[in-house]
């Protein structure tokens, strides 16, 4: 008996359709990014959009821009009042980084000229200046990603009418489009509930680590913190890093303040992982850590610092479509 079997033009170009779009993505992965990060943007600040709309009778596109305006002042002054300290300290730990390594195991002078490592230091220090200057001087980034959560944040509705309902009505049933809809909304929520829970975290862990760092007297205790604080984005693996190179300073100074930077590090984590990440996250459902050094690392092969960085939330949304869709069928 012979079977044959035939594929339409339709299928074949709906098979040739889905490699290209990744294509397509992959090449413009600044554009999706930018998307995304205003995805996160308008989840998390439409709450106040809509008060600001609804209880003070505040135009939705003025009431965006005035979010957008006082959200972006404020990380800009933020950054512009930690960045400058952070950096003359970086540079100063920098130049004093052989004497810190001699001070910690003088027998390292036998296999490495340190006066000659030393000679690199100042190009280091500058080129840990421009790395710090590229990361915000994509100013195309910027815009786009200020523009995009301008655009869903005023209309308020363009996701549930414009794209959901306008464009899958006409290829799919209502029932699916109600779906779509619900999907959405969960993972708007979700995504809220994980920035503004992270930022809250990032403060109290750079908080926390500040008023230990400074009550040991270890040196450098602003970027400590605010590196701690900063790498907070990054589950499990940033706080590890802050820890190693706390300690790694401590020891520069004298054995005592090593082990003493290493119980602050210990203390903060502690602190963070039972009490911080279980009342500030309940919203968000905490993630495996091996599944999150995962994720992360798979980000940064992907998409560079800021793959890593959009990792966490892309795993969110993800598992919050997952999620819905398994309890849909269930």
């Amino acid at each position: 008996m012979k079977y044959s079997m035939e594929i339409s033009t339709k299928t074949i170009i709906r098979i040739l359709l889905v490699p290209t779009i990744l294509y397509l993505i992959w090449m413009n992965r600044d554009l999706v990014f930018a998307l995304f990060i205003a995805f996160i943007l308008m989840s998390a600040l439409r709450p106040i959009v809509l008060y600001l709309h609804i209880r003070r009778k505040i135009p939705s596109s003025i009431a965006s821009i005035l979010v957008i305006v006082v959200t972006t002042t404020f990380f800009v002054l933020l950054i512009g009042s930690i960045i400058p300290p952070v950096l003359s300290e970086t540079v100063i730990f920098i130049e004093r980084l052989p004497d810190i390594i001699r001070s910690i195991n003088p027998t390292v002078s036998q296999y490495v000229q340190i006066r000659e490592v030393s000679q690199y230091v100042p190009a280091l220090a500058n080129q840990l200046v421009s790395i710090l200057g590229n990361i915000f001087s994509n100013t195309l980034l910027v815009f786009m990603t200020l523009f995009f959560s301008y655009y869903l944040l005023a209309n308020e509705k363009i996701i549930d009418e414009g794209i959901i309902k306008n464009f899958l009505g006409r290829h799919f049933a209502y029932e699916k489009i109600r779906e779509t809809l619900r999907i959405v909304h969960a993972a708007q929520s979700r995504l809220a509930a994980w920035f503004w829970g992270e930022l809250i975290l990032m403060f109290a862990v750079g908080t926390l680590s500040y008023v230990g760092f400074s009550w040991i007297g270890i040196k450098y205790a602003l970027p400590l913190a605010v590196l701690s604080g900063a790498l907070e984005i990054l589950p499990n693996i940033g706080p590890t890093i802050t820890a190693i190179i706390a300690t790694f300073i401590g020891f520069g100074q004298s054995p005592m303040m090593g082990f003493a930077a290493l119980a602050v590090s210990f203390v903060v984590q502690q602190f963070e992982n039972y009490i911080l990440v279980p009342y500030i996250m309940k919203k968000v459902v905490g993630l495996n850590p091996i599944i999150t050094i995962l994720v992360v690392i798979l980000g940064m092969r992907l998409g560079g610092p800021l793959g890593a960085l959009l990792a966490i939330p892309t795993y969110v949304l993800v598992e919050s479509i997952y999620r819905e869709i398994y309890h849909t069928k269930a």
